[in-house]
């Protein structure tokens, strides 16, 4: 709205200092004949007309300037809505990763305080290489040791499994599970 005073100021500002420059024109100029004043008078007539036109694209061009500025206030309404719908969602979603965060915190020490204060360093990486081991065994040789511990001799187990009696000695020696006396 002020936009629009401002305009109309700004316009009939300069139609006041037209109507005193075109009135001081006439003031110095001399009025020898009817026609010239007839002249004045139409030009006056046409600058008055073509300045209520410009008036009237003025007043369009406000409006038209105000009906952007409400879409544009509305618009902006939405976007801060979303960006607040945004922003909480994303709150919830770093809450949500806080609390798992910290769960995950709370389990590692658990674990780390479930560790056997006892165990050496040199035992705990015995086991780890032990269970390491455990999972790099074929299964084949699994299936040896299955054998082996329900009583079978290296000599049953090698007929069993149709492999030579000196592989399934290799095997156990490789592997080590207990068969010191299947080695001999």
């Amino acid at each position: 709205m002020a936009w629009f005073m401002i305009i109309i100021g700004s316009t009939l500002t300069m139609f006041g200092v037209y109507r005193i420059f075109g009135l001081s024109k006439n003031i110095y100029l001399p009025d020898n004949n009817n026609e010239n004043i007839k002249d004045q008078k139409k030009k006056k007539s046409s600058s008055i007309s073509e300045l209520e036109d410009e008036s009237r694209e003025l007043e369009k061009t406000i409006k038209n300037n105000n009906q952007r500025l409400r879409r544009l206030n509305s618009d902006m309404g939405t976007i801060i809505n979303e960006l607040s719908w945004k922003e909480k969602s994303i709150k919830r979603t770093l809450e949500t990763l806080r609390v798992e965060i910290s769960s995950n915190l709370d389990n590692e020490h658990n674990h780390i305080k479930s560790v056997n204060k006892t165990d050496s360093f040199e035992d705990i990486l015995n086991k780890n290489l032990a269970s390491e081991q455990e999972e790099k065994i074929p299964e084949k040789y699994l299936e040896i040791f299955k054998l082996y511990d329900l009583g079978m001799t290296p000599d049953e187990i090698a007929e069993e499994m149709d492999i030579g009696v000196r592989e399934t000695k290799l095997i156990f020696k490789l592997y080590g599970k207990g068969a010191e006396d299947a080695i001999r």
